[in-house]
């Protein structure tokens, strides 16, 4: 009887065994095939519609004015500018602009018959389109009015008779622009421009610009 009873505890025993073996060997089954889990790539700052932003801006700006005097004709100096501006849309934006030269320009440099002029200020309402190359590049033109406020200052009274007080005959003109913004770091954006400020259609003076700056949307 004792010898029966053995033989079933070790029968049993065995059974016991056999079956944690097959669960340890499925469960191991299990996790070598289960798919492997995917690291989350980090997500970059949310890119917002652009007919939902504003932005604001400052430029250093290069003004070259063309036409003043035929011994120098191409005058070069340098001025600032601010811009405040809002999306229409995703493919066009409205804006306004001021800014001033921050150099007294030579024209003519003969003591007996100098001119010089400056810049005082421009106010400009540009709109146009752009098109948004990528979420981090886009390239844009703008028309619309400039007011451009100048004097001058001539050293013989009657010096220059063709050139008005104010440099220009009318304050207003037409006016464009064609630039690029480019993404540097959450809502701040480089941008280049160059273009056209002034056209005087009487003396055909005429004021263009490059324009190098930062934005910041909002």
């Amino acid at each position: 009887m004792a010898g029966l009873l053995s033989t079933m505890l070790l029968s049993a025993s065995a059974h016991v065994l056999a079956d944690d073996a097959d669960s340890g060997a499925a469960l191991s089954s299990a996790i070598e095939n289960a798919p492997a889990k995917k690291p989350r790539k980090k997500r970059g700052p949310e890119i917002v519609p652009k007919h939902e932003r504003s932005y604001i801006g400052i430029f250093g700006t290069q003004l070259e004015v063309r036409g003043v005097t035929l011994a120098k004709d191409d005058l070069k100096f340098d001025g600032a500018s601010i811009v405040a501006g809002t999306y229409l849309s995703d493919y066009f934006r409205l804006e306004a602009r001021a800014g001033t030269g921050l150099e007294t320009a030579v024209a003519a440099d003969d003591p007996e018959n100098s001119l010089e002029f400056d810049i005082d200020y421009y106010i400009s309402g540009l709109i146009g389109p752009q098109a948004n190359l990528t979420d981090y590049f886009q390239v844009y033109g703008l028309v619309g009015v400039t007011r451009l406020v100048a004097s001058t200052d001539r050293s013989a009274l009657r010096g220059f008779p063709d050139i008005p007080e104010g440099l220009i005959d009318s304050s207003f003109s037409f006016s464009y622009i064609l630039g690029t913004d480019i993404h540097i770091h959450y809502d701040i954006w480089a941008s280049l421009e160059f273009g056209q400020l002034h056209k005087d259609t009487l003396t055909n003076i005429r004021t263009e610009f490059l324009n190098l700056g930062i934005k910041y949307e909002f």
